[in-house]
């Protein structure tokens, strides 16, 4: 194990050691700390970035499965619709509904030190354009949904992964949840399906 150059300082001095294993792939490497020293519990950006790195971490499970080659469609939708919840998730962090309780990217970006990799104004770029892209309107066509102003509008990206998210974590128990099951129940009408026993459960035969 090797000192980090750069990471941390000495015993009493306020920073934290980081020793890392040397690995000819730097994406190998593996770094040992002591967690409370590096992310203290009572510190706010901490508890951000830990968040953060939990969400980063189960999307990346659930994207995974969800690209497999080897898998029935049932399967993939589900692994899809997990990864969208995921993705819902993010949204809540990228753009707080309530940033007493979780930071805006502007106050993360100012308690960053400076030369940080990737810079403040790359993280910024990427924000931006993470938002464009949530609140751009989806295609014509779509149903219209009523904003928060109480008016009718296309749906945007957000708006699709937050329907999403709900849609896939309860089973239709709203008005809006029963009237989108009788949609996609109706759009199936016509198609061939049936049921077949599988270890000991029922699951639909149908896609």
């Amino acid at each position: 194990m090797t000192r980090l150059r750069g990471a941390g300082g000495p015993a009493g001095s306020g920073r934290t050691p980081l020793y890392g294993r040397a690995m000819a792939n730097r994406q190998l490497a593996r770094y040992s700390f002591t967690y409370g020293e590096v992310f203290d519990a009572e510190d706010r950006m901490a508890r951000y970035v830990e968040r953060l790195s939990n969400a980063l971490g189960d999307l990346r499970i659930a994207a995974n499965y969800a690209v497999r080659q080897r898998q029935k469609a049932g399967e993939r939708l589900y692994f899809v619709r997990v990864t969208a919840s995921h993705l819902r998730e993010i949204v809540n962090l990228l753009d707080p509904p309530n940033r007493e309780v979780v930071p805006g990217v502007e106050e993360f970006l100012k308690a960053l030190p400076r030369g940080v990799t990737p810079s403040r104004a790359e993280i910024r770029k990427s924000h931006r354009r993470a938002m464009r892209m949530l609140d751009k309107p989806m295609k014509k066509g779509r149903p219209e949904i009523v904003g928060s102003n109480g008016k009718s509008r296309r749906p945007k990206l957000r708006d699709d992964l937050k329907e999403l998210r709900n849609q896939f974590f309860h089973y239709g128990h709203l008005e809006s949840g029963d009237d989108a099951l009788g949609a996609a129940m109706k759009s199936l009408a016509g198609e061939r399906a049936g049921q077949c026993p599988c270890r000991g459960t029922v699951r639909s035969a149908l896609g």
